[in-house]
């Protein structure tokens, strides 16, 4: 059995993901519609209405596998079925993917850096896996939660793929996003200069 150790107990769930997880936010910029014909270019189809797709919100810059729905407008909506990935854990999944014994051992299970799993879900000859958000508790332990995808045959392939053009776009994210963020907070600390010369203090200085 191929199994990453992680501290606590994991186990298999089933094949249909729990959509119960918390409120979606996937961008800054909810007001952009999307449709399959303009694509931007941070958003790939890997198939059946899965995508992958990087975005900053709150200064944080993700990487997520997600379903979309479509709308009778052709307009695409992400839904609950998905996970999000800091970037880091991103790579390691598609590292761990690439060997990862789908169809040599049917119970083979692969924890990520303590962040996801990877359960397979292979059966005959098609390649079939879930990937799996773990949580870690205050006793140290992990469980589980909802947050979770199915993919399957191509689209785990198309993933593959995907990753020289994603990690561009996550470059791109953390050098003009999250970066300039942590610069401008910096900027913030410090004295601007008034029209009249004088010295304008931030209110943290001022107190």
């Amino acid at each position: 059995m191929f199994l990453s150790k992680a501290s606590g107990n994991v186990k298999r769930k089933s094949d249909q993901p729990d959509n119960s997880s918390k409120k979606l936010c996937v961008n800054d910029r909810m007001d952009v519609e999307i449709r399959m014909d303009s694509l931007p270019k941070h958003m790939i189809h890997l198939g059946d209405g899965l995508f992958t797709l990087v975005n900053s919100f709150l200064k944080e810059t993700r990487v997520h596998i997600r379903v979309y729905s479509t709308d009778d407008k052709g307009i695409l909506h992400p839904t609950k079925e998905g996970i999000s990935l800091k970037p880091e854990v991103w790579s390691s999944l598609l590292t761990t993917l690439r060997t990862f014994p789908a169809r040599e051992d049917p119970d083979a299970v692969s924890v990520i850096k303590k962040n996801v799993c990877i359960f397979n879900h292979t059966v005959d000859s098609e390649k079939c896996v879930s990937i799996q958000r773990l949580f870690q508790r205050k006793d140290s332990g992990f469980q589980l939660v909802p947050e979770r995808i199915l993919l399957k045959g191509e689209q785990i392939t198309r993933l593959y793929t995907s990753y020289t053009r994603i990690f561009d776009h996550v470059k791109t994210c953390l050098l003009t996003y999250t970066l300039a963020e942590r610069v401008r907070n910096e900027i913030k600390k410090y004295p601007d200069v008034g029209k009249d010369g004088t010295w304008i203090l931030p209110k943290d200085l001022m107190n």
